[in-house]
């Protein structure tokens, strides 16, 4: 946790009214994100600050709602939240303590994998002429 301390400023030039500048004390709280599995993924946050790939910490003002979404690699799934968040869709924590949030993501496998037509869990190929509509395939292996 981290606080800003209050700070006051006066100026006072007659003849106008004493202008004052105030704040008072701000709490800061950690969001930290962590990635599990053995898929790839990121992490991001609406707003500035996660980007998890790289940047996985961020402090964050009390209060703050902070929006977290993922983007699987291509050859791999999100799985789900655990921590501060639970399920499969986007992921919402609101900042009143420090938060931690697992992300999990694995790896594609049999069909589910992108363009994989045998089920073998390797993409395979597949062309098309655009002139005469001819199809090829390829197992890739």
């Amino acid at each position: 946790m981290y606080v800003v301390t209050s700070y006051q400023v006066n100026f006072d030039y007659a003849p106008y009214e004493p202008l004052t500048i105030s704040s008072s004390s701000a709490e800061t709280y950690e969001l930290n994100i962590i990635k599990s599995g053995t898929g790839e993924g990121i992490v991001i946050s609406h707003l500035a600050g996660i980007n998890c790939g790289s940047d996985c910490t961020e402090n964050y003002l009390s209060g703050t709602s902070v929006i977290l979404t993922t983007t699987p690699a291509s050859d791999s799934t999100f799985s789900g939240w655990s921590g501060a968040c639970s399920g499969t869709g986007t992921c919402a924590v609101t900042m009143n303590t420090a938060k931690s949030v697992t992300a999990t993501f694995t790896p594609r496998t049999g069909s589910n994998k992108p363009n994989d037509f045998n089920g073998d869990g390797m993409s395979d190929i597949l062309w098309r002429h655009s002139v005469t509509g001819g199809n090829a395939l390829w197992l890739m292996n």
